[in-house]
């Protein structure tokens, strides 16, 4: 067996070990090429990942997200060859960042598998006159891109998009959404907070104080709960409890859909806790 070149070697010999039947010293060749390579030239670099683009998938996804910063025009013809071949989501990266807006537009649906969908928009809206179809969006991507892109909104739809996070957040259980949205910063949940800063980040500065306002006194006298879920189901409850005060805060009076709909809301959370409850009560009596 032949031993690998040694991490001080020189670069063109490295490389030319990537052409070794060894497996071991082809491996190794790519941990130095990798650990070296933003210090190489442009030449070398193209070869390096010419040679990742040419391997299997871990290979390729390690050249993807490099060239989403590292572009070159003659990459494109190997990109769309192998994005017609595996359609593989990181492959879309390089593609959304720097194809032409017309292919963009053209492979808008299959470019945006995965959680590429917003990265799409984003680049869609360099063209002015495109019209973001908010549907297709979460409401903190949808946030996202107009932040990113620049564009505008009006504050009756920055309180609007608010009032339609915090529903989302307490139509949830804690269960059935990822833990990490649990956090300490202005409020309890990571993606709350997020769609905040964009909104600050747009200029929706007045409407982001009355909402804090809002949410201080509504989470006003919480207690430390035995679990992140327990505390998180609890903040939810007291929002959708005084949403309608939300509302009266942005608009002077509430919407008539929540004041219908906000007690059979609680109701429904109510019976959900009260049901985890006497099962802990069942499971701990068959314990005893």
């Amino acid at each position: 067996m032949r031993k690998p070149v040694d991490w001080n070697a020189p670069i063109k010999l490295v490389i030319k070990e990537l052409r070794s039947n060894d497996k071991s010293v082809v491996s190794q060749a790519l941990r130095q090429l990798r650990q070296r390579f933003i210090g190489l030239d442009k030449r070398d670099q193209i070869q390096v990942l010419i040679h990742h683009l040419n391997g299997n998938k871990a290979c390729r996804e390690w050249a993807y997200g490099k060239l989403i910063d590292l572009w070159d025009d003659a990459f494109e013809p190997i990109i769309k060859q192998l994005w017609n071949q595996y359609h593989e989501e990181r492959c879309a990266w390089p593609i959304i960042n720097h194809f032409p807006l017309q292919y963009i537009l053209e492979n808008e649906e299959a470019l945006s598998i995965g959680n590429n969908r917003k990265f799409v928009v984003r680049r869609l809206c360099d063209d002015a006159t495109y019209q973001i179809n908010e549907t297709s969006l979460s409401t903190y991507d949808y946030v996202w891109v107009l932040s990113y892109t620049g564009r505008s909104i009006s504050d009756d739809k920055a309180k609007r998009i608010l009032i339609d996070i915090v529903k989302a957040i307490s139509d949830q259980k804690a269960d059935s959404i990822p833990v990490i949205d649990y956090t300490m910063g202005a409020t309890f949940s990571a993606t709350l907070n997020k769609v905040l800063f964009h909104l600050v980040k747009m200029g929706k500065e007045d409407v982001v104080l009355v909402f804090l306002k809002w949410y201080q006194q509504a989470t006003e006298g919480m207690i430390d709960m035995n679990t992140t879920n327990e505390l998180y189901d609890i903040y939810a409850e007291k929002l959708l409890k005084n949403i309608s005060e939300l509302e009266i805060a942005f608009w002077g009076e509430a919407n008539e859909e929540t004041k219908n709909n906000i007690q059979r809301n609680i109701d429904t959370l109510l019976l959900l806790n009260e049901s985890e409850r006497n099962m802990m009560k069942r499971n701990e009596d068959l314990v005893n």
